[in-house]
């Protein structure tokens, strides 16, 4: 889970990030003056990172509940194997 987590962070965050600049691009009107550009360019940068972030955020608790999940369920169960096989030893 090392890997996977910053790694999904960093795929959600890009993907969200490209998406919401895209679409900014894309509905921006073409005949807009100097700072009419500048303006859309900083608050798509920063709409963009935002989204992007959370985004990350998202898939980052997802995974953690994932894994907990998992701790709760497949190691208790394999616990339980586990002490399954060990009574079955002592018979």
């Amino acid at each position: 889970m090392d890997i996977i987590k910053p790694l999904s962070y960093f795929v959600a965050s890009l993907s969200a990030g490209t998406v919401v600049g895209n679409a900014i691009t894309h509905t921006t009107p073409e005949n807009l003056k100097f700072f009419g550009k500048i303006g859309v360019a900083i608050g798509g940068f920063v709409l963009s990172t935002l989204v992007g972030d959370k985004a990350g955020e998202y898939v980052e608790k997802e995974i953690d509940c994932i894994s907990e999940w998992m701790k709760k369920h497949v190691v208790v169960e394999k616990f339980k194997e586990e002490e399954n096989n060990a009574d079955d030893d002592m018979e």
